[in-house]
């Protein structure tokens, strides 16, 4: 019994002890009790324990104050600890030329941060929804990268946006395609479709008419001059000087163009898989590895300045539950209707909280012929980390259908992974306090640094 109330106070204890004698002295009554008729005396209660310092029972007016109740987790099992909330971005992978490598590092590391601030919000059982939406919004608005403002242009000059958003607790999606430039963010009119309609996707007019109505309840901002508003001039300059969309894809992704009817390059016409790389190769290409594949580089030096890739982010909260979401402008010199990866589930994005969540970036044909985000959710299902999943999965688009990308990645532990075969990927998380960053670099590769909520890079 002692041990049980160690946490009492002096007078407690006492109280305590005066209870447990009086109860033996009443037993000792009965027992010698020469009738043999049970004792009519009612035994006196324990007395309370004593209510923790920081909740008190008062009488009279006064409330009773006690400690906020934590809300249970949202999934099955423990909630992860706070400390373990974790966020990652990626604003695209890409021939991402030098003289925009600090534009896009900067870009990443305040949608980090824009999205991170919402993952510090203990009650807030839509954190991880809401950190996702917050950093694809924030990479929207920056011209710098292909989604929202900046968005590249179709054949017709035009543009045209796809985004995707899903959440892991139910897994709740939305998305648009074929958005065209009537509003600035279209992840939020994807969040929008998942929570206030029955549907899953939205497209082209349709798409655009539910994105206005969202305007008018406040949900977006509307664009009243699409050219003025959301074209930039290094989008109108890249689409009059790049008019074919197969050399925008050798452009981007430094590799070659392949068509659901063309034959892996690798393999001189045959459709089987490529020889996996040697231990050479992965020497000289660093920790990942990267396709080689078989465009001269006469070839990609005229484009080696095109375009900029889909953005977007990954996110798990102090409940445990994990989002994912993805939004883009798509390639230069498509064709109008158009649709790209970032829209279809299990393409561009994918998350759940039994496995994690995924965010993919890349050439988007290619990552819909095999479902990236799909596939690292099964490595990870299998036992892969999350950097070991990311790897495998781009290995498995090189090796298949000769696609370039890069994905992030979080688990439902708290987990980050990042990686990409094409040149360069801008990415940034935080995790345990940490910002980490890269752009030539996986994470694997890169340099810790530690987190700073550096006034550069506030939103």
């Amino acid at each position: 019994m002692s041990g049980s109330w160690q946490s009492c106070s002096d007078q407690s204890s006492q109280r305590v002890a005066e209870w447990v004698r009086e109860v033996s002295r009443q037993q000792s009554t009965t027992r010698s009790s020469s009738s043999g008729a049970p004792c009519s005396r009612v035994m006196p209660p324990p007395p309370h324990r004593p209510l923790p310092r920081c909740r008190r029972s008062v009488s009279g007016s006064e409330k009773t104050l006690a400690p906020k109740r934590t809300m249970p987790p949202l999934r099955p099992g423990a909630p992860v600890p706070l400390e373990r909330v974790a966020i990652i971005v990626h604003g695209g992978a890409w021939s991402i030329p030098n003289d925009r490598t600090d534009a896009s590092l900067v870009g990443v590391r305040r949608a980090a941060l824009a999205g991170h601030a919402f993952l510090l919000q203990p009650d807030n059982h839509h954190a991880a929804l809401d950190a996702v939406e917050a950093a694809v919004r924030t990479m929207e608005d920056d011209p710098v990268f292909d989604a929202g403002r900046g968005s590249v242009l179709n054949e017709d000059g035009q543009i045209e946006m796809d985004a995707g958003i899903m959440e892991g607790r139910f897994l709740r999606y939305g998305a648009v395609a074929g958005l065209s430039g009537c509003v600035r963010n279209p992840i939020s009119v994807a969040r929008a479709v998942m929570e206030r309609t029955e549907h899953c996707l939205l497209v082209g007019a349709g798409a655009d008419r539910f994105a206005l109505h969202c305007a008018a309840e406040g949900l977006v901002e509307a664009v009243q001059n699409e050219r003025a508003e959301l074209m930039t001039p290094e989008a109108l300059a890249e689409w009059k000087r790049h008019r074919h969309f197969r050399s925008a894809v050798r452009g981007w992704f430094g590799g070659s163009f392949s068509t659901v009817a063309s034959r892996h390059p690798s393999t001189n016409g045959s459709l089987s898989r490529s020889k996996a790389p040697t231990s050479r190769e992965k020497a000289d290409s660093g920790s990942r590895f990267r396709s080689t594949g078989t465009v001269e580089q006469s070839q990609v030096e005229p484009y080696a300045n095109l375009g900029h890739d889909t953005v977007g982010a990954v996110a798990i909260d102090n409940f445990g539950n994990v989002a994912a979401a993805t939004s883009t402008g798509g390639i230069t010199s498509k064709m109008v209707g158009r649709v790209g990866d970032a829209p279809l589930i299990g393409c561009g994005c994918y998350g759940d909280n039994a496995i994690g969540a995924v965010s993919a970036t890349g050439h988007g044909e290619s990552i819909m012929r095999i479902m990236l985000a799909a596939r690292v959710c099964s490595l990870l299902q299998a036992g892969l980390s999350a950097q070991e999943a990311a790897r495998e999965a781009l290995r498995h688009m090189d090796a298949r259908v000769g696609g370039r990308g890069g994905v992030i990645v979080v688990t439902k532990s708290g987990d980050l992974g990042v990686s990409f075969t094409t040149d360069r990927m801008a990415w940034a998380s935080i995790s345990d306090g940490v910002m980490r960053s890269g752009i030539d670099e996986d994470m694997s590769d890169c340099l810790e640094s530690r987190f700073r909520n550096d006034s550069s890079f506030s939103r």
